[in-house]
């Protein structure tokens, strides 16, 4: 980056949450350049476990990183990102309400997350012999669903 300014933000992170909002949106709309090998030029943003995120810090959310802020940090309206950029959000069904948006699409297979079953969870773990107490505890921590 020749950006001096950027390259400075970069080696001292902000410490606002809406400053890192909005250095983040400024590198995707004007710092990202795909590599030439990539003749589409798309980018795919994943982000995982935003049920995860939303626990350790309740007051944050997902939609906060789609709004424009101004010097106070009040939201003044929508930022979208460029349309070549499409991201991927995982988060359990029932823990995490994700905004609504018209241009959000629903993997019913993928997302929400359904969680793995009991039965799947004793199949991945069978080859170490565990024992039920040790399945059970598995499944109510991970909060699988039981098919039971």
């Amino acid at each position: 980056m020749e950006d001096e300014k950027i390259q400075h933000k970069l080696k001292r992170l902000p410490s606002k949450y809406h400053d890192a909002i909005h250095l983040f949106q400024h590198l995707l709309d004007n710092c990202v350049s795909p590599p030439k090998s990539l003749s589409n030029g798309n980018l795919v943003i994943m982000i995982d476990g935003l049920d995860e995120g939303a626990v350790a810090y309740p007051s944050f959310n997902i939609a906060d990183w789609f709004n424009t802020y101004n010097d106070k940090g009040e939201v003044e309206g929508a930022w979208h990102s460029k349309l070549n950029i499409r991201w991927v959000f995982t988060y359990r069904k029932g823990f995490y309400r994700f905004p609504s948006n018209r241009h959000v699409t629903e993997i019913p297979m993928l997302q929400p997350l359904q969680g793995l079953t009991a039965e799947s969870a004793k199949q991945a773990l069978q080859q170490f012999h565990p024992s039920e107490e040790f399945l059970n505890e598995v499944i109510i921590r991970g909060a699988i669903v039981s098919n039971t």
